[in-house]
């Protein structure tokens, strides 16, 4: 069984024992201009941080598997996420609308070809 964070808030500390943010667990959030994951997430789910526009960046911990649809949509602050080599799915629309986006990826075909299907900028570190 997973532990899965359903609601936070923009003073949220999440505790290291959580492997999934649920869906919408922090979307509309105004105000949430970082957040740090915990470092046993596995799951991003659907719309977990939409529309949090003032989000500018993300660190997704060594250990995230998935990442779901409209996880950061209109998250139009968005400048940075941090894709580490554990991702290994990544839904279609992650990344709706979030259009200042680039992506971080470090040692991650997969990622990367998700950033060229979809259009979407992306260094390699």
């Amino acid at each position: 069984m997973e532990n899965v964070l359903v609601w936070g808030n923009k003073d949220s500390v999440i505790p290291d024992y959580v492997t999934c943010i649920g869906d919408r667990a922090f979307a509309s959030l105004k105000d949430l201009k970082e957040i740090k994951l915990p470092s046993k997430l596995k799951y991003i789910c659907h719309c977990a941080f939409e529309w949090c526009f003032d989000l500018e960046e993300i660190v997704i911990p060594h250990g995230v598997e998935y990442i779901g649809n409209f996880a950061f949509d209109r998250c139009i602050n968005l400048k940075r996420v941090y894709i580490p080599s554990t991702v290994t799915e990544i839904e279609p629309q992650a990344f709706w609308e979030s259009d200042n986006l680039t992506l971080y990826i470090k040692d991650n075909p997969y990622a990367e070809q998700f950033a060229e299907e979809w259009n979407v900028p992306y260094i390699t570190i």
